[in-house]
């Protein structure tokens, strides 16, 4: 009980004793009888430390467990709360609305009139969430009757519940999906390319002739090719031709006779 909300207990506690109805017996009978029923553990020895004949009535019971387990501090930290309270950036009207509301109902003893609890609600809105609620009040929110304003931010903010659940959740479906795709292909195409690198580099690495198994194209091979034999023959007939212009035992003329000493 000590980590439970005092005044949700008390709230139910009510709830279920309405149930019942017995002829002659008052409901502040009833509800003495049966609250410490409720109670369990330090709760409920709390409640029987209690000097006989201190409670009487139902309103004085009520005010002393929630002295014991709601104390001042805890109410002033709630009532600064909801004095103080202000929509977030990125809240909804009807999570900000929602949010207030549970502020009112941890500390229903407050007091708060309902002019006090709309106003206080509406001068912490953002300032575009103020705007479309005078929108739809026809004029400014204020000069309605606070009842009215209660029922219109009430009927504002479960309209706003049911557009962020019927657009909100697929948006964000399809663009998780999409990134899902994006990433998905990004990778394959990757993989994909540096195979290709691979397969590229290794091709040039292991070229081998089928000429000559040498480590060259068969393309770019001296051997078996027209134009290299061509090449080969004129190189070594101007070599032959060369040296038999030397060669003084030549059966033709032959220039280098010209300095043989014995023709001097």
């Amino acid at each position: 009980m000590p980590n439970d909300d005092p005044n949700a207990h008390i709230a139910n506690f009510l709830e279920i004793c309405d149930m019942f109805k017995q002829n002659g017996v008052s409901h502040n009978a009833i509800r003495l009888r049966l609250f410490p029923f409720s109670l369990r553990d330090k709760t409920k020895e709390w409640l029987n430390s209690l000097l006989t004949g201190t409670i009487t009535t139902w309103d004085g019971l009520a005010q002393k467990f929630l002295a014991k387990y709601f104390p001042p501090a805890k109410t002033a930290k709630l009532r600064n709360d909801i004095t103080t309270f202000a929509q977030f950036e990125i809240e909804a009207l009807y999570e900000a609305w929602e949010r207030y509301k549970d502020l009112l109902r941890k500390c229903p003893h407050y007091g708060l009139p309902i002019w006090l609890q709309v106003h206080t609600f509406y001068n912490g809105l953002e300032s575009n969430t103020r705007t479309m609620i005078d929108a739809a009040a026809g004029g400014t929110l204020m000069g309605k009757t606070p009842e009215a304003t209660y029922e219109l931010l009430e009927e504002m903010a479960s309209n706003n519940y049911q557009w962020s659940s019927d657009r909100s959740m697929p948006r964000k479906t399809i663009r998780a999906h999409n990134i899902d795709v994006v990433t998905s292909l990004s990778t394959h195409m990757t993989a994909f390319s540096n195979k290709l690198e691979h397969l590229n580099v290794s091709a040039i690495q292991t070229q081998v002739c089928e000429l000559c198994e040498g480590n060259h194209t068969s393309v770019t091979c001296q051997i078996g090719s027209h134009f290299a034999s061509s090449f080969a023959k004129q190189a070594h007939y101007v070599s032959n031709f060369q040296r038999q212009q030397n060669n003084q035992y030549s059966n033709t003329y032959n220039p280098g006779w010209r300095n043989h000493p014995n023709f001097l």
